[in-house]
């Protein structure tokens, strides 16, 4: 069954409902069928992109997952299923942009906002390519102990992409992987709808260079901190399925088994 069958003739619609009149991309990254067999090149769409839009207000670098990461990538998707009903691809998708706090972080003591209110009126705007949020990544009760920039680097129809950056902004700095997060939604049957997050990442180089740490040589620290960032991750990707299954918990929204690979660059 074909991924896109949203027709473009209810595009005016879906632009009114996300609130962007931007040129939208074809489509930001591919859903995958399900189910998946594993290989590198599924993600080859994710690993590849290029991102170059711009934000007027904040400066900031990319990082590239080449340009600025170290050792093993990081492939991964978490999804879930769920009866159409009355429910469109645009819907869902407007559904997920709108909440996005709420749905990644609910039930967990993190969250992801704007950076600035400016970037939440672009956020909320008709332009919102080039929007700068924030995700806190790591807290004590209300103290923020980590925090990592992304900026809005693609939209389509039915999904968007999301790229780390290093914002020349304190205390935010150097996001600790460099990489790309795809969310999206897509039609996979007449009867059914998948929401998906889709991610191509290594860890930064350099972000916790403390040379010997504890006894352990360099290499040592850097596998466990690959480790224990990427651990943090699917944690948060698998309360993300939790929060949609119950979200959607009417149309009997499941969760599909999700893939986290990391593999030699």
């Amino acid at each position: 069954m074909p991924h896109r069958l949203i027709q473009r003739g209810v595009l005016g619609a879906l632009l009114f409902i996300l609130g962007t009149s931007v040129a939208l991309a074809e489509r930001c990254s591919t859903p995958l069928d399900w189910p998946v067999t594993f290989h590198r090149s599924k993600w080859a769409e994710i690993e590849e992109f290029k991102p170059k839009v711009k934000n007027p207000d904040m400066s900031f670098n990319y990082q590239g997952i080449k340009e600025t990461g170290i050792g093993k990538i990081n492939l991964d998707y978490f999804a879930v299923r769920m009866n159409k009903g009355d429910l469109t691809t645009a819907t869902v998708l407007a559904d997920l942009r709108a909440n996005l706090n709420e749905i990644v972080f609910s039930g967990v003591n993190l969250g992801i906002y704007p950076a600035s209110p400016k970037e939440r009126k672009r956020w909320n705007s008709s332009t919102p390519l080039g929007t700068i949020m924030i995700f806190d990544l790591a807290r004590i009760k209300s103290v923020t102990l980590e925090r990592g920039a992304v900026i809005l680097s693609c939209l389509s129809e039915e999904d968007f992409i999301f790229s780390t950056i290093q914002l020349h902004l304190l205390p935010i700095g150097t996001h600790p992987v460099s990489g790309h997060r795809a969310f999206g939604v897509f039609q996979d049957s007449e009867e059914t709808i998948t929401i998906y997050v889709k991610a191509v990442d290594r860890v930064v180089r350099g972000y916790f260079a403390f040379g010997n740490f504890g006894g352990l040589t360099p290499n040592s620290l850097e596998v466990f901190r690959e480790n224990v960032i990427f651990a943090g991750g699917e944690k948060v990707w698998k309360n993300l399925q939790n929060n949609l299954v119950k979200r959607y918990a009417k149309y009997n929204a499941k969760k599909l088994s999700p893939i986290a690979r990391r593999v030699n660059y």
